[in-house]
């Protein structure tokens, strides 16, 4: 991320060969999600770009989305339970659309060019880990370390961990 009167942080490429190689799920064009209930860790690529739109607000298990393109939020991202877990992995954008979310989970946005970037609009409620090329806030915007263990977070696979 670019801190002003300070060297930029590195962060770890996304290893779009490993993701694709262990994931449950692949999808080879633009994707909308409308649901995301697993009994069981679960790992989806996207090659394209990706629009979450949840109809029950919710999501349940240990859940990782890796999209080579851009992510639209377009509703509320919670969990169902404490054993649930969302990361959000993109190489270009992810964006928070609706007037008044609330979101759990781990959102990261990196590429090679350090240009991906995080954009929440509206009224935002973030619970969890952000962590951006950029971040860009168009509204008020709240986000707070979630309780997570380190345990949680490698089980969603993210980048360098």
């Amino acid at each position: 991320p670019r801190i002003s009167g300070n060297p930029p942080i590195a962060f770890p490429d996304i290893n779009f060969n490993y993701y694709r190689s262990a994931a449950d799920y692949v999808y080879n064009s633009n994707t909308q999600v409308t649901s995301l209930n697993f009994t069981y860790d679960t790992l989806i690529v996207i090659n394209g770009n990706a629009v979450i739109n949840l109809t029950q607000q919710k999501y349940r298990g240990v859940v990782t989305i890796v999209c080579s393109g851009d992510i639209s939020v377009q509703s509320n991202l919670n969990p169902n339970d404490t054993n649930s877990y969302l990361s959000l992995i993109s190489a270009k954008s992810i964006t928070f659309q609706s007037g008044s979310l609330s979101v759990t989970g781990a959102f990261y946005a990196h590429n090679s060019n350090n240009s991906a970037y995080i954009q929440i609009k509206g009224q935002t409620t973030v619970t969890g880990t952000v962590a951006a090329d950029d971040i860009v806030n168009d509204g008020k915007v709240n986000i707070s370390r979630g309780s997570r263990s380190f345990d949680s977070l490698q089980r969603s696979r993210l980048p360098g961990l």
